[in-house]
């Protein structure tokens, strides 16, 4: 009962340094302790001491770990070998030079475990009942060494493969909503541009629109790249043509395989640690070539768009835009629509 009372305790001392740094590490890897999370979060001054303390402690743990693994494992191997020399079953031996070896703690002796080497080494004596090794190798010396290596490499292998990085945090000085600043907390933003809600943008006259798009069609530049358009950074290859004069001069057309969208805010514009998501406009455009007979001869719906021009009497084309010219096709939400128009073009 005393060696199991000793063995209950160093059980009891060493599951809480082994396990408590491992859950806090699984749990820091996803969110901050006590916090939802490192992105949604405004962090004050006594959640970031708090978050570092953690770390700290974190550090003096695994280090205390690694310092007192082979000497409690040993100490519990030695309680289990107690039981392990005492004969329990009939057909149960253990030589003199096993016993002798595990009483010497020859699981952690390296001169012990390369005299029982190898491991299945074995010795059959005259009497056919029985079997014993000659050496000091057992299937419980064995077993020892290698839980008290797996036990002390284990400190090893998550420092190799848990890294400590910095991650950047919104604290509550950073929201100029939430700030403490008073009036004056205004001087320390800037105002990078106006995200409107649909509502607003059902609103705006339909001439204002065509009006801006025909203004800046006209003064549009092949090798220009707009100011609005941004790279879908899903696609394989980025959108980087700054080292490169000769596609530079072709801008964003001279890799037609790229996607891209077009937003309020200016391409590369960031909030740094503030989160916010723009609203997007990306476009997709499928070609089919059909009879001229299926041009419709009457353009549907309440107000279609029609046009039509002749170049010189030799070039000439119509143009049928079915549906509501002018009504807004968004619903008023944020989520993301899809609406799809055709265009019938007749060259």
């Amino acid at each position: 009962l005393r060696y199991r009372h000793r063995a209950l305790g160093i059980i009891a001392f060493y599951i809480p340094i082994l396990v408590v740094p491992w859950v806090l590490t699984c749990i820091l890897a996803y969110h901050p302790v006590g916090l939802p999370s490192y992105i949604q979060t405004e962090f004050t001054e006594s959640n970031i001491s708090t978050q570092q303390r953690i770390i700290n402690a974190l550090a003096v743990l695994n280090s205390f770990a690694s310092i007192v693994t082979i000497p409690l494992i040993s100490a519990l191997i030695a309680q289990a070998a107690v039981v392990y020399t005492q004969r329990r079953r009939k057909n149960q031996t253990v030589s003199v030079s096993q016993v002798f070896a595990l009483a010497d703690r020859g699981w952690s002796n390296i001169n012990i475990l390369c005299e029982a080497w190898p491991p299945w080494r074995s010795n059959r004596t005259a009497n056919a009942d029985q079997s014993r090794r000659s050496g000091p190798g057992s299937g419980f010396l064995w077993l020892a060494a290698l839980f008290l290596l797996i036990c002390g490499i284990q400190q090893p292998i998550r420092e190799g493969f848990v890294s400590i990085g910095q991650v950047l945090v919104m604290t509550t000085e950073d929201n100029p909503v939430g700030s403490q600043n008073g009036p004056f907390r205004g001087g320390r933003y800037t105002l990078l541009g106006v995200d409107p809600e649909p509502d607003d943008m059902s609103t705006i006259p339909e001439g204002v629109v065509v009006q801006q798009l025909e203004n800046s069609l006209a003064s549009l530049s092949f090798s220009e790249v707009p100011t609005n358009l941004w790279p879908d950074l899903q696609d394989a290859a980025p959108f980087e043509l700054r080292d490169v004069p000769q596609l530079k001069q072709l801008g964003p057309w001279a890799q037609p395989g790229l996607g891209f969208f077009v937003a309020t805010f200016p391409n590369g514009t960031t909030t740094g640690i503030l989160r916010h998501r723009a609203m997007r406009f990306n476009s997709t455009v499928r070609c089919t070539e059909i009879e001229q007979s299926s041009f419709p001869v009457t353009c549907t719906g309440g107000n279609p768009f029609t046009s039509g021009f002749t170049s010189s009497g030799q070039f000439g084309a119509n143009i049928c835009v079915p549906g509501q010219r002018g009504k807004f096709p968004w619903q008023l939400s944020r989520n993301r629509q899809d609406t799809v128009e055709d265009i019938f073009v007749d060259v």
